[in-house]
């Protein structure tokens, strides 16, 4: 898995690098013809706890909602409001025994986009980006589960489709300090979060 978070990371370093190259002359007059916009997109994926957290926390569900402002031709600003149903495993507990824990995390933050025609109907945007945010865990273990923790991320993905369906799917490396899980301890936890998502293109 550490090898998993250090491919994503790589990747969100590079696709910039990619997103930036020429691009074709009538690309390019596009560009200069860009609105900005706002989207909407309604996410499901998976939460994967990694590193020392996988003994704490148990991998759960995860859905997501993120507003975002497409402001350039490249550059999107978002937010991004989750929620993740996990349990928290205790010393001698078995996953299967462990009581539920909800994870609330909201972020803000920006990718850059690029665009390239795979044929006549369908293209493919690749796009990296990072943010920043708060969790918030609620448990019945859990004494003090009302008070925020910061988080960061890098995110890499692609977004394909036709021209009114794209699909989108984005893979995010979360560090985040915590002390949620061991009170008066404040630890570095890392996990990986997988989302997919539709969104509908108005003409």
């Amino acid at each position: 898995m550490s090898r998993a978070i250090t491919l994503v990371s790589a990747l969100s370093l590079l696709l910039p690098l990619s997103l930036v190259t020429p691009a074709p002359v009538a690309a390019q007059a596009r560009d200069t013809t860009h609105h900005p916009r706002v989207e909407l997109l309604v996410t499901t994926g998976r939460f994967m706890p990694t590193g020392a957290q996988r003994d704490a926390l148990v991998s759960g569900d995860h859905t997501a909602a993120q507003l975002s402002l497409h402001a350039r031709p490249h550059l999107a600003l978002h937010t991004t409001l989750g929620w993740t149903r996990s349990h928290a495993v205790q010393a001698g507990m078995r996953a299967a025994d462990a009581p539920r824990l909800d994870v609330v995390m909201l972020d803000a933050g920006a990718e850059w986009r690029g665009s390239r025609a795979l044929s006549s109907r369908f293209s493919l945007s690749p796009f990296a980006g990072a943010g920043a945010g708060v969790r918030h865990y609620t448990g019945r273990t859990l004494a003090a589960h009302r008070r925020y923790d910061p988080a960061a991320y890098v995110s890499t993905g692609a977004e394909v489709g036709t021209t009114r369906v794209r699909l989108r799917v984005d893979v995010r490396d979360y560090v985040s300090a915590s002390s949620r899980l061991s009170p008066g301890v404040r630890h570095t936890h890392h996990d990986v979060l997988v989302l997919a998502g539709l969104r509908l293109i108005r003409r």
